[in-house]
């Protein structure tokens, strides 16, 4: 080992060469952890933008489950009801009991709604462009469901044509807009 005359270890040039070597290897390992930071970030926003978009598209799925529950019982009730003589006046009266008890749709139909509504606040929140879809806002989806609840009250049924016809229609109608909030729901995942 050899030692300079002033002492060192090293000779100045050395001391300099080595100093700029760890000067330069500090600036490229805070650029690495720069990126790796950033990089983590957008994985936790992304996954957490994620969770968010799933736990509404499972609501919107929920909440479309519940408003064909809801439109066949009453499409049926509605169906018996007309049909009624006086033999089976007591079976159409023990079905709506029976069926009402074990259903209990109004509520059922509040909670999907609300679970949507509080699912596309969150949703709104990310900045995704999600409330630009019309098909996707809740105000549509009710709409929906009241203006077809509402096709029941105006049909009066009194063909076998005439009841398959209105049940083609929603069932038309819930096809499609089903159908289009699950295309934006899939280009929506591509995007983030």
């Amino acid at each position: 080992m050899r030692v300079t005359k002033n002492g060192d270890f090293f000779s100045k040039d050395t001391n300099t060469i080595i100093s700029s070597i760890s000067g330069i290897a500090t600036i490229i390992a805070s650029i690495i952890a720069i990126l790796t930071l950033l990089i983590w970030r957008k994985q936790q926003l992304y996954s957490e933008k994620f969770r968010i978009l799933m736990e509404l598209e499972d609501s919107y799925e929920l909440l479309f489950n519940q408003y064909y529950e809801n439109f066949n019982w009453f499409y049926q009730i509605f169906k018996l009801s007309l049909e009624a003589t006086e033999q089976n006046t007591k079976l159409i009266h023990d079905k709506i009991i029976k069926d009402f008890e074990q259903f209990k749709m109004i509520n059922q139909s509040a909670v999907y709604e609300k679970n949507y509504q509080l699912s596309y606040a969150r949703a709104t929140r990310l900045d995704i462009g999600i409330e630009l879809i019309e098909s996707l806002k809740f105000e549509k989806l009710k709409s929906f469901s009241t203006d077809n609840m509402n096709m029941l009250n105006n049909d009066n049924f009194s063909s076998e044509a005439q009841k398959e016809e209105l049940n083609h229609k929603f069932a038309n109608n819930f096809c499609k807009l089903k159908n289009e909030g699950h295309e934006h729901f899939k280009k929506i995942r591509k995007s983030i």
